[in-house]
């Protein structure tokens, strides 16, 4: 499975780096080896991004109720579990969350 993927993040390293927001060296004692690092354009796009991606969860999902909350987890958990991956306890699930992660939600409004 890996081998699919990697030629995909090839690709997507070969256009950050285009871009100039990735530098990257190959390995000295091993030349099939590539180092990538972020550059100061990358972390600067990221600085930039930070606000909006933080938004992002409050803006799609901040106007659903508790309890829609909890079917909409349920849902993803389920799409998800046909993947095989381990599922990762929810942080809050809709109907368990406490009063303060849910307080999170309407604060960011």
């Amino acid at each position: 499975m890996l081998g699919h993927w990697r030629a995909h993040i090839t690709r997507l390293l070969s256009r950050l780096k285009t871009l100039k927001f990735v530098r990257q060296q190959r390995d000295r004692h091993d030349r099939r080896v590539v180092w990538t690092k972020i550059s100061d354009a990358g972390l600067e796009l990221l600085r930039d991004m930070d606000p909006v991606i933080d938004r992002l969860p409050v803006d799609l999902l901040g106007h659903l109720r508790r309890a829609e909350l909890a079917e909409f987890i349920r849902l993803l958990e389920l799409a998800r579990s046909r993947t095989g991956e381990p599922l990762a306890s929810p942080t809050c699930d809709g109907e368990r969350c406490t009063d303060e992660q849910a307080e999170v939600i309407r604060a960011r409004k």
